[in-house]
C-alpha cells in the first residue's frame, strides 16, 4: 500500500480487513453498534507536484474510483492542478453500514455477513435488542444457527417468573424445546432475555438470576464421595459402601454418626479403615463452602489433607467455617517420617492463609522453601498402617484389625 498518496479501492479493501473485520474487539463494536457508522476513510489525494512526479500512479488512482460501482460513496472534490489542470480528486470513501463494508470486502467476510444474518433474523423479529445482544459476543454468533436462533425465541416465549418454582431446569414446562437445549444455551438465553425485557424485577445478564426469577431449583454440582465407615451404618444403608452426593445437598443434609473424616481427594477414601461412628467425606479439595453447614458444629470433625501448601490452605479455609476441625496427619513428624515420598510436582501457593496455627505456618513457610527437599507429601504417599494408627487415635480407639 502506498505510504504517501493514492489510496486505491484495492488497497483500501486489504487496509479495512485488517482494521475493522480481522480485529474482533473491533468487529464486535462495530456489530453491536458500539462503534457508529458512517466510517469515513481518507483517500489521499496528491498535491500537485506529488501527481507530476508519477503521472501514471496518478491517473490510474483517479481512474480507479471514478469507474467504482461498488457499495460505499467515493467523495470527489475538484482541484486545479499546476501543468494538470483542473481535476476531480477522489477524496475520501464512506461506507454507512455494516452491509455495505461486508459487500466492500467481499469474499470470506461477505459470505460470514449473510451467514450471521441468516442466523439473527428470528431473534431479530423477536427483538432488536437481542440481536444486539448476540453480536456482543462473536463465539455466540459465529455458533448460531437459524434453527437454534428460532428455538431461542420459542423457549423466550414461554418463560414467566417461577415457572419452574419445586422443579430442577432440566424439568421446566417448555414446549416443543427439549431442555437440554433450554441447558446448553443458558448463557446466550439468559442475556436475550435481560435484551428483550425492560422490567426492572427481571435479571438481565445473569444466568443464576434467570434461574432464580424462574424458581428453579439449584442442580446438583460438585460431587462429593461419602463412605460410611461404622459397619452398623453401612447395614442401615443396606450395606451401601460408598455414597456420591452434591456439595450443595450436603449443606442441609446431616449424615449420621457423631464423627465427621473430612478427606481431600478420593484415591484415600478407599483404604479408609472402620471408625465406629464415623462417616468420611472425600474428594472436595478446594471446594469447601459445604462447610458452613450448621449440623458440622455438631460433629467432632477431623481434616485430613495433602501436607503441603494447597493443602494448609485448604485447612485454613476448612478451620474458619468450623474451628474444632482437627488437623490429621498435616503435621512437621508426619513430614519428617515419610519425606522421602515428598515431591516436586504441584507448585506452591505463595500466599500465607489466614487460620493457621503457629506451627502450621513455620510448616507452611518450610515447605514454601523446599526445606525438606520436596513441595509437599500427597496423602497416598502415606503408608496405610500409619494411617490406620493415627485414624484410631483420633477416635481414642487403641485396637487393631
Amino acid at each position: 500500500m502506498s505510504k504517501d498518496w493514492g489510496v486505491t479501492p484495492d488497497e483500501l479493501r486489504s487496509r479495512l480487513q485488517a482494521q475493522e473485520w480481522d480485529r474482533p474487539e473491533r468487529l464486535r463494536a462495530r456489530l453491536s453498534g458500539e462503534r457508529a457508522f458512517p466510517l469515513r476513510t481518507s483517500l489521499k489525494p496528491p498535491t500537485g507536484r506529488q501527481a507530476l512526479a508519477d503521472l501514471g500512479k496518478f491517473r490510474d488512482y483517479v481512474r480507479s474510483w471514478t469507474a467504482w460501482n461498488g457499495p460505499g460513496q467515493v467523495r470527489f472534490e475538484v482541484r486545479k492542478l499546476p501543468q494538470i489542470g483542473e481535476q476531480h480528486m477522489p477524496r475520501h470513501y464512506q461506507l454507512d453500514s455494516m452491509a455495505e463494508l461486508a459487500g466492500f470486502l467481499g469474499g470470506l467476510a461477505q459470505q460470514q455477513w449473510e451467514r450471521w444474518q441468516s442466523a439473527l433474523e428470528p431473534i431479530n423479529a423477536w427483538n432488536a435488542n437481542g440481536a444486539i445482544a448476540v453480536c456482543r459476543r462473536l463465539d455466540w454468533l459465529d455458533s448460531l444457527t437459524p434453527e437454534h436462533s428460532q428455538k431461542c425465541v420459542d423457549v423466550l416465549r414461554q418463560l414467566r417468573e417461577g415457572m419452574g418454582r419445586g422443579r430442577y431446569l432440566r424439568s421446566l414446562p417448555l414446549r416443543g424445546v427439549d431442555t437440554k437445549f433450554f441447558e446448553d444455551k443458558l448463557n446466550l438465553l439468559s442475556a436475550l432475555h435481560g435484551a428483550g425485557t425492560a422490567r426492572t424485577d427481571c435479571p438481565q445478564n445473569d444466568p443464576e438470576d434467570l434461574l432464580a426469577w424462574l424458581g428453579c431449583l439449584a442442580g446438583p454440582s460438585h460431587w462429593l464421595l461419602v463412605r460410611p465407615l461404622d459397619p452398623m451404618m453401612r447395614d442401615a444403608l443396606g450395606g451401601i459402601a460408598l455414597l456420591k452426593m452434591p456439595a450443595n445437598e450436603l449443606q442441609n443434609t446431616a449424615v449420621p454418626g457423631t464423627r465427621v473424616l473430612l478427606v481431600e481427594n478420593m484415591e484415600p477414601a478407599y483404604g479408609l479403615p472402620e471408625l465406629q461412628g464415623t462417616v468420611a467425606i472425600c474428594g472436595f479439595g478446594n471446594n469447601l463452602g459445604w462447610l458452613s453447614a450448621p449440623w458440622l458444629a455438631q460433629r467432632q470433625l477431623g481434616y485430613w489433607g495433602d501436607l503441603d501448601t494447597w493443602g494448609l490452605h485448604f485447612l485454613a479455609s476448612a478451620r474458619r467455617k468450623q474451628a474444632h476441625v482437627q488437623p490429621l496427619m498435616m503435621d512437621l513428624a508426619t513430614l519428617q517420617r515419610f519425606r522421602e515420598g515428598m515431591g516436586l510436582d504441584s507448585a506452591p501457593n505463595p500466599s500465607r492463609p489466614d487460620g493457621l496455627t503457629d506451627e502450621e505456618f513455620r510448616l507452611y513457610d518450610d515447605l514454601l522453601g523446599e526445606r525438606y527437599g520436596g513441595r509437599g507429601l500427597e496423602q497416598e504417599r502415606i503408608p496405610q498402617d500409619y494411617v490406620v494408627e493415627q485414624l484410631l487415635a483420633w477416635i481414642g480407639d487403641d485396637t487393631r484389625d
